[in-house]
């Protein structure tokens, strides 16, 4: 993580993600082999935080409930930035394994999916061409959680 939580929100996300992986490390579900715990500890370890931005005009609404597909098409008709991670939905208390994008030079969540901006964003950039249209980079249980196997290299 780059920086500090700067509001409640931020270290009401970065709490709930800590005690995440507090109960996986207190399981000891760390995995032959794995370098990463869960989604959590990768984002922990490698996550930025992303000013929640309103959704611009220009920017058509995504499909509820599809954030993985939404945020994939929304980068790649747009040249911007796919963005994996958790987040804090407006009113909603429990963070949200969630995706956004974020436009070069902004470090602004851009979030096509929630009819309103949310709270806090943490979040990893991922190369476009390593995710599958509507696919969890870090949910990705289909083939064994492969991006927790070795240490992740921007």
């Amino acid at each position: 993580m780059r920086r500090k939580p700067k509001n409640d929100a931020e270290r009401g996300l970065l709490s709930q993600l800590e005690c995440r992986v507090k109960f996986a490390r207190d399981n000891d579900r760390l995995r032959n082999g794995w370098v990463y715990l869960n989604g959590a500890d990768f984002v922990l370890q490698h996550g930025v935080w992303y000013n929640p931005s309103p959704l611009p005009e220009s920017v058509p609404r995504g499909i509820d409930r599809e954030c993985f597909g939404n945020a994939w098409r929304l980068a790649y008709n747009n040249f911007a930035h796919y963005i994996e991670g958790y987040a804090l939905a407006t009113g909603v208390p429990v963070i949200t394994h969630h995706a956004w994008v974020d436009y070069p030079n902004g470090r602004k969540a851009i979030d096509n999916t929630w009819n309103e901006p949310g709270t806090a964003y943490l979040g990893v950039k991922f190369p476009l061409i390593d995710v599958e249209c509507g696919c969890s980079m870090l949910d990705n249980w289909e083939q064994g959680w492969p991006l927790f196997k070795k240490r992740w290299k921007k």
